[in-house]
């Protein structure tokens, strides 16, 4: 790690796991050493995320690295399955395995017939940028791996993509948007990527009117969601009041009115 004179920069890493701790009825599986886990825990304690009985790691002994066995990331799955029931586990690679190249979605592929939960593989372990990365990339797995394809649009029904927990009261941010919007044109969010939302919100993407963007990582869900539902996206975000004209005016562009 470069020397920093204040906190370091959260890797990519660290965004995908805060991401996925705001997804209520999953479960984070760490594939890694248990001090890696535990380092990070304070940290997202701090971002007010909920991570008891939530988030998990394998531990690994020396001769796991060397030999590249991956038994010990078999057995857990099998074992949060059984013992948990999550609908679905992400299982996030940890520096370490990272390093030795273990196929993490190799694993998940063939141990999918073992479980009942859905497995969805995160292999990135902090190497390939900082966080907004690392948001990205799980913005555009959740919307490639859990929105179901028959579901109906609803209307008056919006999808928000891009909120991140790293962000200053962010939080709030997401409760200001969601009275606006429903106060102004009487709009009710489905899923929101990713502050606290579920596996069901985010398996009835689909149903939305309209994607609302914050972040430019969430940039790329919002395209594959329009190519695969056709639902629009506005990138805009309604901060001050110039802000929140431009915001409602690019709505109407975009046709989320209710009316």
């Amino acid at each position: 790690m470069s020397l920093v004179r204040f906190l370091p920069t959260p890797s990519d890493r660290m965004g995908i796991i805060w991401s996925l701790l705001a997804v209520q009825g999953a479960i984070v599986l760490e594939y890694g050493p248990a001090g890696t886990t535990h380092y990070s825990m304070g940290l997202y304690g701090g971002l007010g995320l909920r991570f008891q009985n939530r988030l998990f790691t394998t531990h690994m002994s020396e001769d796991d690295v060397v030999m590249g066995d991956v038994t010990r990331l078999e057995e857990a799955i099998i074992e949060l399955d059984k013992s948990y029931a999550p609908k679905v586990i992400f299982v996030v690679a940890s520096s370490v395995t990272a390093v030795i190249g273990t196929d993490i979605k190799g694993v998940c592929r063939y141990m999918q017939n073992e479980v009942e939960a859905k497995l969805v593989a995160f292999e990135q372990g902090g190497f390939r940028g900082d966080y907004s990365v690392g948001l990205a990339e799980t913005y555009k797995l959740l919307v490639r791996n859990l929105p179901k394809k028959d579901v109906a649009q609803e209307a008056g029904v919006y999808n928000i993509i891009g909120a991140s927990a790293w962000r200053y009261r962010m939080a709030s941010d997401i409760w200001e948007i969601k009275s606006l919007l429903d106060e102004a044109l009487g709009l009710r969010c489905n899923a929101c990527l990713c502050c606290d939302t579920s596996v069901d919100e985010l398996q009835a993407m689909g149903k939305a009117q309209v994607n609302i963007v914050l972040g430019n990582e969430g940039l790329a869900a919002a395209k594959y969601l329009e190519e695969k539902f056709g639902t629009p996206y506005v990138y805009a975000v309604p901060y001050g009041y110039s802000g929140t004209v431009s915001f409602f005016g690019a709505g109407r562009r975009s046709s989320w009115q209710s009316s």
